[in-house]
């Protein structure tokens, strides 16, 4: 019997390296003996323990052969803020980077479920082991979107964990305020109060706190905007208000593709209701912060009606909140007044009157 070689006068030697490439094939730190046939200690003409000798000095593969362990980077996703229609910001941080230059690091994402940095969109934020952050952009409404951070040294790239968040739904305006939205029959309307401080084209709106500034720029035809009691915390519940001036600017107050409606429009929108029980299915339901508490809205259209009171065009005054929510419709009713639409916190109905140009309400819109 011959050994795998060419050295069968010498077994021992030629055990030793077929020996060794069946341990490093293996990886095993113990003897393996690799023959053409099976082979007895006296065959080979060897004593036994001579044998054994032989084939554990032939196996010396151990730890400090293994390779040497990782040193991509060490990555942690921190979390998605900020989720908007189209856009989302994302956080990360190096973990530990052991030793080499991040030469880039960013976010990458994608809608499957497990982006990579070849195969999915990212971003480039640069160099360095500093935490960061990335605004994504260009997303689709209402999508689910996966997104992890990722991190590049000379040795590879190091990922974090994933995180999965879906696009806001609804319309925005050019401040990047985000407004839901209702079907009520064949109409699509907001179901939040405006309040963009631009008009659609970018042009501010000026906004008036003083009385006597409020009435004189309604008394000019000059468009304004208002915050109830000038206060930020109403505004943020109830929107702003604006004057009959800004609801009629060829600038559009409207995002691109809605307008303020017609007095017809509203008139469209309670014909899916019955006569006198429009306020009470259009209303916001329940009391405060919205309404007082003897509010009869139920709110099955989902319109979310509130009790955002309005601007007197006479005295700059502000009243009715929580007790009224009045509402300009883009219809003159002549060179002094406007149409507008009033709901009333006790009140089961809607009611079309008519208001100064210069009076502060709020602004709903419908889709072209």
């Amino acid at each position: 019997m011959i050994l795998h070689g060419e050295h069968d006068r010498y077994p021992s030697q030629s055990l030793q390296k077929n020996n060794a490439r069946a341990c490093l094939k293996s990886k095993s730190k113990w003897p393996i003996l690799v023959l053409s046939k099976t082979l007895s200690a006296s065959s080979m003409r060897i004593p036994k323990s001579l044998l054994f000798t032989v084939l554990l000095a032939s196996c010396t593969i151990n730890e400090s052969s293994d390779p040497a362990p990782s040193r991509i980077p060490e990555v942690e996703t921190t979390g998605v803020t900020d989720i908007r229609i189209s856009t989302a910001k994302v956080g990360g941080q190096i973990v530990d980077d052991h030793g080499f230059l991040i030469e880039e690091k960013g976010v990458c994402w994608d809608s499957v479920g497990e982006p990579t940095y070849e195969n999915s969109s990212r971003t480039n934020d640069g160099l360095g082991a500093a935490p960061f952050s990335s605004t994504i952009t260009g997303l689709e409404q209402g999508k689910t979107y996966f997104v992890r951070a990722f991190a590049k040294n000379e040795k590879g790239i190091g990922y974090g964990n994933i995180h999965a968040f879906t696009t806001a739904t609804g319309v925005v305006d050019v401040d990047g305020n985000i407004y839901k939205t209702v079907e009520i029959g064949n109409q699509v309307w907001m179901a939040e109060n405006l309040r963009t401080t631009r008009f659609d084209n970018g042009i501010l709106i000026p906004e008036i706190g003083s009385s006597n500034e409020w009435v004189n720029n309604g008394d000019l035809g000059i468009p304004a905007r208002t915050k109830y009691n000038n206060s930020d915390a109403n505004s943020e519940v109830f929107g702003l208000l604006y004057n009959y001036h800004s609801v009629i600017s060829q600038n559009n107050l409207c995002p691109s593709g809605w307008h303020v409606p017609t007095k017809n429009e509203y008139e469209l929108l309670f014909s899916n209701f019955s006569t006198g029980t429009e306020g009470r299915e259009l209303k916001a339901s329940g009391g405060l912060p919205n309404w007082i508490q003897t509010n009869t809205g139920t709110n099955s259209s989902g319109f979310s009606i509130i009790g955002n009171g309005y601007r007197s065009g006479f005295s700059g005054t502000f009243f009715g909140l929580q007790e009224r929510g009045l509402l300009w419709t883009s219809t003159e009713e002549d060179n002094f007044d406007a149409i507008d639409i009033i709901f009333v916190a006790e009140s089961n109905a809607a009611t079309i009157s008519d208001y100064t140009k210069g009076g502060g309400m709020a602004v709903r819109c419908v889709k072209d």
